[in-house]
């Protein structure tokens, strides 16, 4: 199976007005991961913004609080993924990649239960 759906601010001329376009998608990788991917039209990561994406409290953005990729990054290590982000060759942009197992594995935790 597999997933893609294009958004634009304005419709179908996307990038000749000046919207940014945001593009998902989701297939099966092999027989035990599904990825899902992000990629956008926007101006890409910066050199150290590729280098520090998982680290907590880094950001470019004005008023950016450095947590987002960061927080991200650990759920998805938490379910026993990887999260990628590189610059987009094709037409610019970055992409963000979530690789998750299909099943769960030895190196995700139990939930914690909560007491009532």
């Amino acid at each position: 199976m597999k997933f893609d759906a294009e958004q634009a601010d304005c419709g179908a001329i996307g990038q000749r007005c000046g919207c940014r376009v945001l593009r998902i998608g989701a297939r099966r990788a092999g027989d035990a991961t599904v990825e899902l991917s992000f990629a956008d039209s926007g101006p890409g990561f910066s050199d150290a913004a590729l280098a520090r994406f998982a680290d907590f409290f880094f950001s470019e953005k004005e008023g950016g609080m450095g947590i987002g990729l960061s927080v991200a990054s650990e759920i998805v290590k938490a379910h026993g993924g990887e999260l990628g982000v590189e610059n987009r060759a094709e037409g610019g942009g970055a992409r963000v990649t979530v690789r998750l197992p299909l099943e769960r594995g030895p190196s995700v935790r139990e939930p914690t239960p909560v007491a009532d």
